[in-house]
């Protein structure tokens, strides 16, 4: 054989290999995306179910923290609005002006106390803020150590007798306001 018939030979060998090279790289790719796919949706589905799972978790424990913080809200809400409740008329605020002389003024919750606050004798607001039964009362009988302890820091010796009362009041509506706001 001649080296032209070898070489003739050697490119149609090399023809034939490409060939069947082409046609099994074909074959081949056409089954590694499959295969590929196959393995991408079984991961995908691993991925899924574990964040599944995780995301269920997650939604259990946030659901429980929502259900508790609103457990919470409602606890912390109906404490303050119990804040504003009225009492029974024996437990609330006698207005006297000095021991043995009532007014005969009663208040029975916070929002009355406030409106009484405007009318009765400035004597009985002088005599029962020196004497501190406003916080007393508020703390025992109320419940609201907040506004007592607001009440407290009023410096008696600031105000003149009207400025007190003013001061008081304005004090008593800011924490009305504030407990109706939440």
């Amino acid at each position: 054989m001649s080296k032209e018939e070898a070489k003739g030979k050697i490119e149609k060998t090399k023809g034939k290999v490409k060939e069947e090279v082409g046609k099994a790289k074909k074959k081949v790719e056409h089954k590694v995306p499959e295969e590929k796919k196959k393995v991408e949706i079984v991961a995908e589905k691993t991925a899924a179910e574990k964040t599944g799972e995780a995301l269920g978790k997650g939604i259990r424990k946030g659901a429980k923290a929502v259900n508790d913080f609103g457990k919470g809200m409602k606890k912390g809400l109906s404490a303050r609005a119990s804040l504003l409740n009225t009492v029974p008329f024996e437990h609330g605020f006698q207005f006297f002006t000095e021991h043995g002389k009532n007014t005969g003024i009663t208040a029975s919750s916070t929002v009355e106390f406030a409106e009484k606050l405007q009318i009765i004798p400035i004597q009985s607001v002088t005599f029962h803020f020196q004497r501190q039964d406003f916080q007393r009362w508020f703390i025992n009988t109320i419940g609201d150590e907040e506004l007592a302890k607001r009440i407290d820091q009023i410096n008696v010796w600031t105000h003149d007798d009207e400025n007190l009362r003013k001061e008081l009041s304005k004090t008593v509506q800011n924490r009305i306001i504030e407990l109706t706001k939440s």
